[in-house]
């Protein structure tokens, strides 16, 4: 994390502080930052070094990648949207900004450590703006530190973030890392979208093969019990298998789907066997004309079979 002992260079800085950075700043693939593949091409650990000593570029860095904002809204941040005692960052329609939708205004949690981080340049900034920049009397279309995102977006790609956009990558990341940590519902909440479909779609990374562990419950010492496999069978024949008994499809009854076999001297035995298991294992039903039949239930769950002398139906569980 940005507040770990190896980045200590980060704490608030004060009125006389220098702002020159240490030679050296990288964050291991062992930190936050790691695991950041899945969404954009960014090699295992990345050097701050040139970067976090470029304030501008940097502080947008942060807030892609540790807030998870859009370009539009780095650009016209004011330092006012922070809720320093909150840990929060506050995206609002203002003088300077309108909200891309309406869920797109909502607070953003970030880090403590963050948080520090922010207040610190806050204490040195010459102006209301996060990313400093021009300054206008009131909105404006374009962007105001566009030099700052092409400096920001030519440093990722120096570094092998090989995304069309890749100051959005650090948003995407973002979202991704929210949702390993918090899940899915989090990610869309902290991305702020109309729902978690956007956010499963488009910005987070793919969804790990987990498990819920019950598989080690069903062990014999070393070796797995074995169990019946019931879905094995043809699914198109009942999990007993009457050889002699060829079902046909009923054609003059579509209204009512199933499936036939009239008793005769060459399929007797088996047609017997099962008119017996119908009538010791079935349960009876009624059906729509308030009739009653006895059902008998495949193990397997696909087929129900039902006799009506010398025919015995079944059909779809």
């Amino acid at each position: 994390m940005i507040g770990s002992s190896q980045h200590r260079w980060l704490k608030r800085p004060t009125p006389n502080a220098s702002r020159r950075c240490p030679p050296t700043c990288t964050f291991k693939s062992s930190t936050a930052f790691r695991a950041l593949a899945p969404t954009a091409s960014f090699p295992g650990s990345l050097c701050f070094a040139s970067l976090s000593a470029k304030k501008p570029v940097f502080l947008a860095f942060l807030l892609a990648l540790g807030a998870g904002l859009r370009r539009i809204e780095i650009d016209r941040l004011e330092w006012s949207a922070f809720r320093w005692n909150d840990n929060v960052i506050r995206i609002e329609a203002t003088r300077y900004f309108e909200p891309k939708t309406e869920h797109s205004s909502g607070d953003v949690q970030i880090d403590p450590e963050l948080i520090s981080v922010f207040r610190g340049y806050a204490a040195l900034a010459g102006s209301n703006f996060v990313i400093e920049g021009p300054q206008a009397d009131g909105y404006w279309d374009q962007y105001r530190a566009k030099e700052v995102f092409e400096r920001l977006s030519a440093w990722l790609r120096k570094h092998g973030v090989t995304a069309r956009k890749p100051i959005h990558e650090l948003r995407k990341e973002f979202g991704s890392m929210i949702n390993r940590k918090h899940g899915l519902s989090a990610a869309s909440d902290q991305l702020r979208h109309s729902g978690i479909a956007t956010t499963a779609a488009c910005y987070i990374d793919r969804p790990r093969k987990a498990t819920s562990g019950l598989g080690a419950l069903l062990r014999k010492g070393k070796k797995i019990a074995r169990m019946p496999d019931l879905t094995a069978a043809d699914p198109k024949k009942p999990l007993d298998v009457f050889h002699t008994l060829k079902f046909r499809f009923a054609k003059t009854m579509p209204g009512i789907p199933h499936f036939y076999v009239v008793r005769s001297t060459k399929n007797n035995a088996e047609y017997e066997a099962l008119s017996e298991r119908i009538a010791k294992e079935g349960v009876l039903e009624t059906w729509k004309d308030g009739k009653q039949y006895r059902y008998w239930y495949d193990p397997a769950g696909r087929w129900k079979y039902w006799e009506i002398h010398p025919v015995i139906n079944r059909a779809r569980a």
